[in-house]
């Protein structure tokens, strides 16, 4: 049982669990019932008690749970039935009335009167009607009246007498009682049968009997006995007067859960609420027990370490209900323990509900702490989640539950706000034929009248991911009203975003919208998957444009980066004339015509001012609308699906309402809004820079600053510039025209900016529904959850940020300008995209060199310097030759697959004509083409070289050493050409270097 607050008394009454026995009283108590002219309750207050037990409750029980709300003096009760009060004497008739009023609102109402004589008893300490047994005669009662008086300081005025006559005279009394009659009554009433209940009286005395014992368990009150008031509000439900007071019983109340105190023979409601108290007994005590035995009648528990005493055991009584506490051996021979399997995720999940619905998105960490010193054990990471989504469970219910509950919801909303459209469509998802949940589609009736009245014929739409367990798309379409600020108009969960869910959300907001020449209308998205095709099927007419921050992010992920790019891009965006925007374009040409040639797919009527269609008079360039939308929704989207239908109508429902009451109150006398005053505002500055030349009445030609000249027509309210038909709002030219006509300029714009319009947005509004439990029961089953597919790994909450914005974020914290954008070219090959680190061919020719190179690299180097220096014996010399084999090539740099292999010297190898050098070999032959020239070479070459030169590999050949630098220096490379080209030579040479790196090193032979 629990006391409601005072500001919660009249909130709507809890839902309990379906054949739950546990209800809601709802107590009038203080005041007075009154039968004329219509039977009525007046005066006094609301007591409201929740977590109820109706099995076995009795008049005795309800006295102490109000007595704990600060209730006292002596009730009697009524019930309201039949348009009557009924008065409730016992506890059979409170039973009777119990279950004649329940109904699917669990909540039981009933009428207190208290008398105004216990009310004096309990809280003065003074009884008006005691009287002393010796007073027996009118004598006796003098003396005694005049020793009273005598004590309280001889007070014989007449303000006492008239006070005391007043309080006689309140008394309501029907006829005059003698003391005969109170004799009649104690002698005849059993005091325990009227405190405890006749029936309640009659199981006690034969439990008792049996038990020998009948005297000692009942109480015994007296006739001013006033109920215990205690802080355990339910203690000593069964009192004893003896001293020792081995006999009390005492009932368990469920405020003192979080830290209870056991006692033999106490009172539970349920076997439920016993075992609560149990588990969270032992884990204040900090030694885990383990329930040995649990049924709907018995529970039994015992200490967990082997050897221990400790012991617990409590039966459901029979004919009450109730559980009794009847073994509780509270002696421990084990010691304290961290690890106590009993708090696991459940049991926190449970404790801490609260804490998770006034914070869902409290810091994990720090909550961990908190339950592991609060109840002194240990405690995971993984079970503090595990613990945070079982109380999110019990907040908002499962999935499944929740959409079960969708078509109670939808007849609901049909119900509160007729003609708005809410659809479901379901698809076959279990071997049953159950449904289950595909796509849900909402846009209510005064929104739809909001829009049509005064929003502009231009629709933002956009797909957002849900960040639910189930998962999905929020597909939403906002429009903007005549403030220029966002008019939410309807939103679908659906499975994602594709051509078949675009499809299906655009044809039920056409029909919604009534839009039947949609050649007037503008749709503006983000070019989301399947969106284009799904709005050209249903709005084949419509002008369709694109976030150019959308498209500035695609352009970049091209290739195309820089500021300079970018400017160039959003100057051809804002261009609003054809030649202005041929002029911007051929701007970036001369930046990149790479960049230039990308737009050529991609018509300019989707993304820049110039061939905007004016129908909408709206030139946004940016699908902020939707962002917008999208972060006020930001919790809405963590929810589950009803939650989250009921966020997003709250915030519809009291934004419409908001905007509605400000524009009544601040805007009442204005004809436009501040922000559209402000705009204008800032095109007369401009307009002063104009100078404005009348043709006649209506047509104007107006030059600026720049040498530009423009033509105006005030009668048709148009610019060559285009902005004043783009916009509706007078442009610069347009205004120095209009001074220049005497007339003011805030008189032509545009009736869609007009506080009248903005009054039409807001002039529907979005009726209230009633709570889920009061909710009507539909025949409808509602569908199961949708299996979308999860993901893997966490569920994502933030949105993907582009490369450009995570460089943003990273310069500024950074003092170090990078070179994200930059193209950079490798050294060594001389291609884009890498550096010589990250070179592939540099990487690949250092493993073939490593294998068998560098091991020859000393005997090579000296060999170098005898040639140099003439000592060389050509008899003897000889050289170490690696073959070509493709192991050298591995990307493994250990191979030492290299074969060595010995030749003769290189003068012998000449004279016997078995290799030629290879420009006299070209001299010799006549030769013009590569192809046909043998290239020598003492390194093996690379496969990139083959690709590099267009050689096959059967022409490489090795050749000798070459004894000298300058006999190195006259070898030259032929090129692919009918004459051998002295610079192509010097470059294929210096590329030939690079490649094989012997300009690096001393001695080494060049890939010729």
């Amino acid at each position: 049982m629990s006391v409601r607050k005072k500001d919660l008394e009249n909130h709507a009454p809890l839902n309990y669990e379906q054949g739950s026995s546990l209800i809601t009283l709802r107590c009038h108590c203080g005041g007075l019932i009154f039968y004329t002219p219509q039977p009525h309750y007046k005066g006094g207050d609301v007591c409201v008690l929740d977590y109820v037990e109706s099995i076995g409750l009795s008049i005795f029980e309800v006295d102490r749970l109000i007595e704990a709300a600060g209730v006292f003096g002596h009730k009697v009760y009524y019930g309201w039935e039949n348009n009557s009060f009924k008065r409730i004497d016992n506890s059979r008739e409170l039973n009777g009335y119990i279950q004649r009023t329940t109904g699917s609102i669990r909540e039981i109402i009933l009428y207190l009167e208290v008398s105004f004589h216990e009310i004096l008893v309990h809280q003065f300490g003074y009884d008006p009607y005691e009287v002393d047994e010796n007073e027996k005669s009118p004598s006796n009662g003098k003396d005694k009246t005049a020793n009273d008086d005598h004590e309280r300081g001889g007070n014989d005025n007449n303000e006492a007498d008239s006070s005391s006559e007043s309080f006689f005279s309140a008394l309501d009394s029907d006829y005059n009682q003698s003391e005969e009659d109170d004799a009649d009554f104690d002698g005849n009433i059993d005091k325990n049968a009227e405190w405890l209940g006749v029936e309640h009286y009659k199981e006690l005395q034969t439990n008792s009997a049996k038990q020998g014992q009948v005297e000692a368990d009942l109480v015994q009150p007296e006739d001013d006995d006033v109920a215990p008031d205690s802080e355990s509000d339910f203690e000593s439900v069964h009192g004893s007067d003896d001293e020792n007071g081995s006999n009390k019983f005492v009932v368990f109340n469920p405020k003192h859960m979080d830290n209870p105190k056991l006692e033999l023979k106490m009172y539970f409601s349920t076997i439920k609420e016993c075992k609560l108290a149990i588990t969270n007994y032992s884990v204040r005590q900090g030694r885990p027990c383990k329930f040995v035995k649990q049924d709907l009648v018995r529970l039994r528990a015992k200490c967990r370490n082997k050897g221990c005493n400790w012991q617990i055991y409590a039966k459901k009584l029979s004919g009450e209900g109730s559980v009794q506490i009847r073994t509780f051996e509270d002696i421990h021979n084990c010691g304290f323990t961290y690890e106590n399997p009993l708090v696991n995720s459940g049991w926190v999940g449970r404790k801490y509900c609260e804490e998770f619905r006034s914070n869902p998105k409290v810091d994990m960490e720090h909550f961990r702490k908190t339950v592991m010193k609060e109840n002194k054990c240990s405690f995971s990471k993984k079970q503090t989640y595990r613990a945070r989504k079982k109380a999110l469970d019990i907040i908002h219910g499962s999935e499944s539950d929740q959409y079960s509950k969708l078509g109670a919801y939808m007849h609901e909303i049909q119900k509160s706000n007729p003609g708005s459209s809410i659809i479901l469509k379901t698809v076959d998802g279990t071997p049953k034929g159950q449904q289950r949940f595909q796509r849900l589609y909402m846009c209510f009736h005064g929104v739809k009248q909001g829009f049509l009245g005064g929003c502009k014929p231009l629709i933002g739409v956009d797909g957002t991911f849900l960040k639910g367990t189930v998962g999905g798309i929020l597909l939403i379409a906002v429009g903007l009203d005549a403030n220029n600020s966002i008019f939410p108009v309807a939103y679908a969960a659906v499975e994602g975003e594709n051509k078949e869910s675009w499809t299906w959300f655009f044809k039920l907001l056409k029909e919604d919208l009534k839009i039947e020449r949609d050649y007037e209308w503008t749709i503006m998205s983000d070019k989301q998957k399947g969106l284009i095709q799904a709005c050209s099927n249903v709005f084949p007419n419509a002008a369709h444009r694109f976030c150019v921050k959308h498209l500035h992010n695609n352009f970049s992920t091209s290739g195309f980066k820089g500021e300079a790019l970018r400017r160039a891009l959003w100057a051809a965006a804002k261009a609003t004339t054809p030649a202005e925007f041929g002029r911007k374009m051929e701007d970036m040409a001369a930046i990149d015509l790479d960049a230039a040639k990308w737009f050529d797919d991609k018509p300019p009527c989707q993304w820049s001012r110039a061939y905007f269609s004016t129908h909408s008079k709206c030139d946004v360039l940016l699908n902020n609308i939707c962002e917008c939308f999208n972060g006020k929704i930001l919790d809405a989207r963590e929810k589950p699906i009803i939650e989250m239908l009921e966020i997003l109508r709250l915030y519809m429902m009291q934004r419409m309402q908001q905007n509605r009451d400000i524009a009544r109150q601040k805007w009442k006398e204005s004809l436009y809004f501040p922000r559209i005053i402000e705009i204008v505002q800032k095109r007369m500055d401009k307009a002063t820079q104009c100078f404005p030349f009348k043709s006649n009445d209506d047509l104007y030609e107006v030059s600026n600053s720049y040498g530009d000249h423009y033509a105006v027509n005030i009668k048709e309210h148009t610019c060559s510039c285009r902005r004043w038909e783009l916009t509706g709002i007078p442009c610069p030219h347009a205004i120095a025209a209009l001074w220049l006509a005497k007339k003011d300029p805030m008189l032509y714009l545009s009736n869609w900016y007009t506080v009248e319009t903005y009054l039409k947005c807001y002039e529907g509004a979005i009726c209230p529904m009633n709570g889920e439990g009061n909710w009507e029961k539909t025949d409808v089953d509602g569908p199961k959850p949708p299996l979308y597919g999860k993901t893997a790994g966490r569920p994502k909450k933030q949105r993907r940020r582009t490369a450009d914005e995570d460089q943003q974020e990273k310069e500024k914290k950074s003092k170090k300008m990078s070179r994200v954008g930059q193209v950079i070219r490798c050294k060594y090959c001389l291609q884009k995209g890498h550096n010589v680190r990250s070179c592939k061919l540099k990487k690949a020719e250092n493993n073939a060199s490593g294998s068998g190179i560098q091991s020859n690299e000393a005997a090579n180097n000296a060999r170098s310097d005898e040639v140099d220096s003439g000592d060389c014996n050509e008899a003897n010399c000889t050289e170490v030759l690696v073959t070509c084999t493709p192991q050298i090539f591995d990307k493994n740099p250990n191979n030492k697959s290299a074969k060595r292999t010995k030749r003769p010297h290189a003068k012998s190898r000449v004279q016997d004509g078995s290799m030629h050098d290879a420009t006299e070999f070209a001299n010799s032959t006549g030769t013009n083409h590569l192809e046909d020239v043998p290239i020598t070479s003492s390194v093996p070459a690379s496969p990139n070289l083959y690709e590099v030169f267009g050689l096959k590999r059967s022409q490489v050949k090795y050749s000798q050493p070459l004894h000298s630098r300058k006999e190195q220096e006259k070898v030259q490379m032929p090129v692919k050409a009918k004459s051998v080209h002295m610079e192509v030579a010097a470059a294929a040479t210096a590329a030939t270097k690079r490649v094989a790196g012997s300009s690096r090193m001393k001695g080494k032979n060049k890939l010729l």
